[in-house]
């Protein structure tokens, strides 16, 4: 019979959690970003979590290949068609913190929209509150 060695036992264990711990940064790692980056583009985050389901971290690869070209940070506001998309994109950028292109959007929302104006002023106080409180 062999003798129980804790030292070995314990080394095997710590061994075990940094292999898992690696095996799940490697699997869920390039998901979290493409996630994070569907979002910045504007993009519904779902569109990535159908094919993590058939292909993993492969999914990621494919969202490298077919995503927008631009950030929301660098589109354009003369590129949104409709008050919705426009209102939408400025959410997303007041949710991650990027709070003076979110006013941008907000203010160019209020110019073109004028059944928006009201919302997006509100909208660009609560922005500049938050930014006071920061």
């Amino acid at each position: 019979m062999t003798e129980f060695n804790v030292a070995e036992f314990a080394t095997a264990v710590i061994a075990g959690f940094a292999c898992l711990t690696v095996s799940v940064a490697i699997w869920f790692g390039p998901g979290y970003w493409a996630l994070r980056d569907a979002y910045r583009r504007g993009k519904n985050p779902g569109v990535i979590v159908l094919p993590w389901l058939f292909f993993g971290p492969l999914s990621a690869l494919i969202w490298l290949v077919i995503r927008p070209s631009t950030t929301l940070l660098d589109q354009p506001t003369e590129e949104f068609t409709t008050s919705d998309d426009a209102l939408s994109a400025a959410a997303r950028l007041d949710r991650i913190g990027e709070w003076a292109a979110a006013v941008r959007i907000y203010e160019n929302v209020a110019k073109r929209w004028l059944e928006e104006r009201d919302y997006a002023n509100n909208c660009i106080d609560a922005i500049r509150h938050k930014e006071t409180a920061v």
